[in-house]
């Protein structure tokens, strides 16, 4: 379907861009729906930040909303995706195909295409920036197969209709939620991390916090809210959290990307050092034109009995496991020992044992705690 014989598609795509930060995952439906409308094989939302001094972890330097589905976009493979792709750096303000700013061959011989483009027969890739600053990239792209006809003029045409009001989505969300820059695009992320993470704006105020950090705080063991700024429990580390906390504000106002963070022990009422803290200075982009932007990032290192699960279906994509496997190695990576995976699967131990051994052959390793250290250290969580 072409957007200019149907009024109605047009208003629905425009509805579903203005809508789409309300969605759980912000704007899917808006980059399905203008798939389909480009009769594209996919379109996504690359939303990508500057690594040097980035407060964010490296591993959410980045962003995918996409529309496709495909069971292989794990995020070691997203992860890879990224790093090869060089088409985040070529500026495009208006939409342009990847050929038309790219010499034919550096795109044919580059990693993207061939590890990653040709493979899945990706041949025509067309996409604009939404917003590009020295720190943050945000682009719009849309792609189709070497089996479809290559975007034609009337299809920039639709895209540079479009593109504008996304634009202004953005703005206007960023503007509402305070300059948060995005920040509601890294949250779902963030929640499935095992560290906590507090945004503070430059006078302490809390912004945001990810799920672990919410824990902390409600625990209220070492770190509390009071009156919305972040305080420590015990007096004593008020002054080094404050002295942290107002180095971190001086880089962040001078955008100081050399300034490292600052990590502080945190004790709990009784003067017993319970865990650590790093303070950073958050580096973002003045994305928003008003209201209170984050100025500082505190990390804090979580403590926990038991780790959460790794999703078996997960598991099972990324690393062949059968779904009995996959199973048991969730709970294992989770930190159970066999008799408690047993009683978890409500099976017998050597049932567990044999489908370890499977376990085993696919992952090449020999014992239990080599399961549980690739579990822990694998970007499978975030997903």
């Amino acid at each position: 379907m072409r957007l200019g014989n149907s009024l109605k598609k047009y208003d629905e795509l425009l509805q579903l861009a203005y809508e789409g930060s309300s969605e759980p995952e912000p704007w899917k439906a808006f980059v399905e729906s203008f798939r389909d409308v480009l009769e594209a094989r996919d379109a996504s939302i690359v939303i990508q930040q500057v690594p040097n001094g980035n407060a964010l972890p490296r591993e959410n330097r980045y962003l995918l909303v996409t529309s496709d589905t495909s069971p292989y976009l794990t995020r070691d493979y997203l992860d890879s995706v990224m790093e090869a792709n060089i088409v985040m750096a070529l500026p495009q303000p208006r939409p342009t195909a990847v050929r038309e700013i790219l010499p034919e061959k550096q795109f044919l011989d580059s990693r993207l295409y061939q590890d990653f483009l040709e493979p899945v027969n990706i041949k025509h890739l067309m996409g604009m920036d939404i917003y590009r600053s020295d720190s943050l990239c945000i682009k719009l792209a849309v792609e189709r197969s070497g089996n479809q006809e290559a975007f034609s003029e009337d299809d920039k045409t639709i895209f540079s209709m479009v593109a504008p009001h996304l634009q202004r989505a953005l703005r206007f969300r960023s503007e509402v939620d305070g300059g948060l820059q995005l920040q509601t695009f890294y949250e779902h992320i963030l929640d499935k991390m095992e560290v906590g993470v507090i945004l503070l704006d430059e006078h302490g105020k809390v912004l945001s916090s990810n799920r672990s950090a919410r824990d902390v705080l409600k625990q209220g063991d070492c770190l509390k809210v009071t009156n919305g700024r972040l305080v420590t429990v015990e007096p004593a580390d008020c002054g080094r959290l404050r002295d942290a906390f107002n180095l971190a504000v001086s880089a962040s106002k001078s955008q100081c990307r050399s300034q490292p963070g600052v990590c502080i022990g945190l004790r709990n009422s009784q003067g017993s050092c319970v865990t650590e803290a790093v303070v950073k200075p958050y580096l973002g982009d003045e994305f928003a034109t008003r209201g209170n932007n984050p100025a500082v990032a505190v990390f804090i290192h979580v403590n926990q009995q038991r780790v959460s699960p790794v999703n078996s279906e997960v598991l099972t994509d990324v690393y062949g496991f059968t779904r009995k496997e996959a199973a048991v190695a969730s709970l294992i990576g989770a930190g159970l020992s066999l008799n408690q995976v047993a009683d978890d699967l409500t099976v017998s131990v050597n049932t567990v044992k044999t489908h370890l051994r499977g376990i085993y052959e696919k992952t090449g390793f020999h014992r239990q705690s080599q399961i549980v250290a690739l579990l822990s250290n694998s970007s499978v969580k975030l997903l």
